[in-house]
């Protein structure tokens, strides 16, 4: 079946599945997306949640690093962070709370018993929702 869509990826799939499960060609509209949502089983709009963001990026530096990482940001609100050091399988290979308060945060992170390689740095809020994440490199 081929159509035109110029929705973003998790748009194609749930349309995607739409045409498959009613079996008819679709158009690039959206009204005829719309009057096929109501005729699938269990089909019903909800608001997705998405996670936060930090209305300014996340600094993080020296990058390549050897022993520590500086970070910076600006956090909207005074809570408990989790900063977190991920390898490229995603297990956590180092993690650290971190207290925030709102507004302009400078912090250190010690990467003295981590391994030389690529990693992803993450700061995950106390409600679970990953903030901000960047990738890093620590060298010999």
């Amino acid at each position: 079946m081929d159509y035109y869509n110029e929705t973003d990826l998790d748009g194609r799939v749930y349309i995607s599945a739409i045409a498959d499960t009613l079996g008819m060609d679709m158009q690039p509209t959206d009204t005829l997306i719309e009057s096929a949502l109501p005729k699938l089983p269990l089909a019903e709009k909800a608001e997705v949640a998405k996670p936060l963001q930090l209305s300014v990026p996340l600094f993080v530096f020296p990058n390549p690093f050897q022993e520590e990482l500086n970070l910076q940001f600006h956090a909207l609100e005074t809570e408990t962070w989790e900063i977190r050091l991920l390898d490229n399988l995603g297990s956590v290979v180092r993690q650290q709370p971190q207290e925030v308060t709102k507004g302009f945060n400078n912090t250190r992170f010690s990467t003295l018993s981590v391994p030389p390689g690529m990693y992803f740095l993450q700061c995950v809020s106390a409600k679970g929702y990953v903030l901000q994440s960047a990738k890093v490199v620590k060298v010999k």
